[in-house]
C-alpha cells in the first residue's frame, strides 16, 4: 500500500511540473460610429480589448484625441465602474469589477465635432488584470480616424485644369483624378510656375511651394479645399538638370563618306512632346529583352521585345530613353521598369479587360525612385495598397498584383483574389494575406501528457498487485490428530509448504488413512 501511495504522489508531482502557466495576452480593435461626420454632430469611438485566456476584471488605460476638431463629452465601459481624468487632449480611465466573467473589455467615448478637418482618437497604452491581480499583456496602440466636414456644402475639391510653363509641360496629361505629375527641365530653366482653374468656384486653391528651382529634385504643390472642408493636393515633381561642363576643345569637322547616307529623321509625338526615333538601339537592355526589326513609317527600325511588350529607343535631342511601342496601333506609351525584391518589373499602363469591365478601379500614380508609375485603386483597399499590372522581365509573364506602399513590395494576386476583383468589383473584400498564425494551447498539451502518464501508472500498479497475490496463495494440508481418541474431520490447520517444483521428485505424496 505504501508503494502505491508513493507512486501516486510521484505522478501528481510530475503532472504539476508539466503544467506550465502561460501569461494571457490582450489585443485591441478600434472603430467609430461614422468615419465622416459634420460640424455639430456627435461621434462615438469604441475600443474593444480581448484577452487570450483570463477574464478581464481591471483596466488602467490612456486615450488621446484631436482637441482642435473634437470636444470630449462622455464615456461608458463594460465593467461599469470606471473613473476618468480628462486633460486638454487626453483621457485616463481606471476601471474594476471583480464580478466580471468576460474576456472582453470595451470602452466607448463620445465626442462632438467642433471644426472642419481630420481628427484622430488613439489608445496610447495601459494595463489589464485578471481576478488574481495577474497582469495581462497589454496591446500596442490603436488609432481611429474621423473626417469632419461642413453640412450641406459641396465636397468638390478638383481642379478643372493645371498647366506648366510653355514648352515644359509635365506628364501624364492632366486629369482631375490624377494628383501626381513629373517633368525634367534643362539647367537654363530656374523657375517653374503653374496655372490652374477650379471645378467649384467656391473652393479655394493655393500653392504650397516657391517657384524657384534648385539643381536636382523640386516639387510644386497645389492644395484645393472644397466648401465642406474636403481637400486634395496636386503635386508636380520637377527635376532640373545640372549645367553641362564647358569643353573648350574645338569639335572636329565631321566628314561624310560619299558612299554613306545619313539616317533619315523619323519624328513621333508622345504625350504632346516631340521625339526622334533611333533606328538602332544603343541603350543597354533589360535582361531577356530580344532585339528585332520592324518597319515603321516606311523605315527599318530596331526594337526589343519580351512577352507582350515591345520597346523602341527615342530621343528628345538631349536624352535617349525607351518607350513602349504598340505594333498594331503604331503608338507609344511610357516605359516604366523598376527593380523590386530582386525582380525586374515593368509597370504596364493598362489593366486586363476583365478587370476594367468591373468599373471598380480608378487610376492613380505611384512615385517610386524619382519616377511616376501607373497604378489603380479601389475603395475596398486600405490606404497604401494599389493594383498594378506588371511584366516580369525574368519570365516574360505579365500579371495583376498588389503593391504595398509601406514596405515597397509587389505581391501577385492569387486566382481566388483575382476572381473576386473581376466579379464583385468594389464589393470585394480583398485581403493580401488572410492566414492566421498557428496558436498552441500549452496548458491543454500538458494536461493530455499528464493524463497518459497517470493512466499508465495505474495500469502498472494493478498488474504488479495481481502478480503478487498469485505468488502468495497458500497450499492446504489437513492434520487428522491421529494420536487423540476422537477424530474430528473438521479440525485442520493451514500450513504453507513449498511449491511442488521444490519437492523431491521421488518422494511419494502423503496418503490419508
Amino acid at each position: 500500500m505504501k508503494k502505491i501511495l508513493s507512486i501516486f504522489l510521484i505522478a501528481l508531482i510530475a503532472a504539476s511540473l508539466l503544467t506550465v502557466p502561460v501569461q494571457a495576452t490582450c489585443t485591441v480593435a478600434g472603430s467609430a460610429s461614422a468615419s465622416t461626420v459634420y460640424v455639430g454632430d456627435t461621434v462615438k469611438v469604441t475600443f474593444t480589448f480581448t484577452s487570450s485566456d483570463a477574464n478581464i476584471v481591471g483596466a488602467e488605460l490612456s486615450v488621446s484625441f484631436s482637441s482642435g476638431t473634437l470636444t470630449y463629452s462622455s464615456y461608458t465601459s463594460s465593467l461599469g465602474s470606471a473613473s476618468e481624468n480628462v486633460g486638454s487632449n487626453t483621457i485616463k480611465v481606471n476601471d474594476f469589477n471583480a464580478k466580471s466573467t468576460s474576456k472582453k473589455y470595451t470602452l466607448t467615448i463620445t465626442f462632438k465635432a467642433k471644426a472642419v478637418g481630420d481628427a484622430t482618437v488613439t489608445y496610447t497604452g495601459g494595463e489589464f488584470f485578471d481576478i488574481n491581480a495577474d497582469y495581462i499583456g497589454a496591446p500596442a496602440s490603436k488609432t481611429v480616424k474621423i473626417s469632419i466636414k461642413e453640412k450641406n456644402k459641396s465636397s468638390n475639391c478638383n481642379l478643372a485644369s493645371l498647366e506648366g510653363p510653355a514648352g515644359y509641360g509635365f506628364s501624364p496629361k492632366f486629369s482631375p483624378s490624377v494628383t501626381e505629375y513629373s517633368v525634367t527641365v534643362p539647367n537654363s530653366v530656374d523657375s517653374y510656375s503653374l496655372k490652374w482653374a477650379k471645378e467649384d468656384a467656391n473652393a479655394t486653391a493655393k500653392s504650397l511651394d516657391s517657384v524657384e528651382l534648385k539643381v536636382g529634385d523640386n516639387q510644386r504643390r497645389i492644395k484645393v479645399t472644397a466648401p465642406d472642408g474636403t481637400t486634395k493636393t496636386y503635386t508636380v515633381k520637377i527635376k532640373r538638370l545640372a549645367a553641362a561642363p564647358v569643353d573648350e576643345t574645338p569639335a572636329p569637322t565631321p566628314t561624310i563618306s560619299p558612299e554613306l547616307t545619313p539616317p533619315p529623321e523619323i519624328k513621333v509625338s508622345v504625350d504632346g512632346k516631340e521625339y526622334n526615333v533611333i533606328a538602332s538601339i544603343t541603350l543597354p537592355l533589360i535582361e531577356n529583352f530580344v532585339k528585332e526589326e520592324v518597319f515603321f513609317k516606311g523605315h527599318s527600325v530596331e526594337i526589343a521585345t519580351l512577352g507582350k511588350i515591345s520597346i523602341m529607343q527615342l530621343t528628345d535631342g538631349e536624352d535617349d530613353t525607351f518607350f513602349v511601342f504598340d505594333k498594331d496601333s503604331q503608338t507609344f506609351t511610357t516605359f516604366n521598369p523598376i527593380a523590386i525584391n530582386s525582380q525586374h518589373l515593368v509597370f504596364l499602363d493598362f489593366l486586363p479587360s476583365e478587370v476594367m469591365a468591373t468599373n471598380a478601379f480608378t487610376s492613380a500614380t505611384l512615385y517610386l525612385e524619382d519616377r511616376l508609375y501607373p497604378a489603380w485603386t479601389n475603395p475596398a483597399f486600405e490606404d497604401g495598397y494599389y493594383i498594378v499590372n506588371v511584366l516580369n522581365s525574368a519570365t516574360g509573364e505579365d500579371y495583376v498584383a498588389i503593391y504595398c506602399n509601406f514596405d515597397a513590395t509587389v505581391q501577385r494576386l492569387s486566382s481566388k483574389l483575382y476572381s473576386q476583383i473581376c466579379v464583385v468589383g468594389t464589393d470585394a473584400d480583398v485581403s493580401v494575406d488572410d492566414k492566421e498564425p498557428l496558436k498552441i494551447d500549452w496548458m491543454l498539451v500538458g494536461a493530455i501528457v499528464c493524463g497518459f502518464f497517470l493512466v499508465g501508472t495505474l495500469v502498472a500498479i494493478i498488474v504488479l498487485s495481481v502478480k503478487k497475490c498469485k505468488e502468495r496463495k497458500p497450499k492446504v494440508k489437513r492434520n487428522w490428530n491421529l494420536e487423540t481418541d476422537e477424530v474430528d474431520p473438521y479440525n485442520f490447520v493451514i500450513e504453507e509448504t513449498e511449491s511442488p517444483s521444490s519437492q523431491n521428485a521421488n518422494e511419494p505424496d502423503e496418503d490419508f488413512e
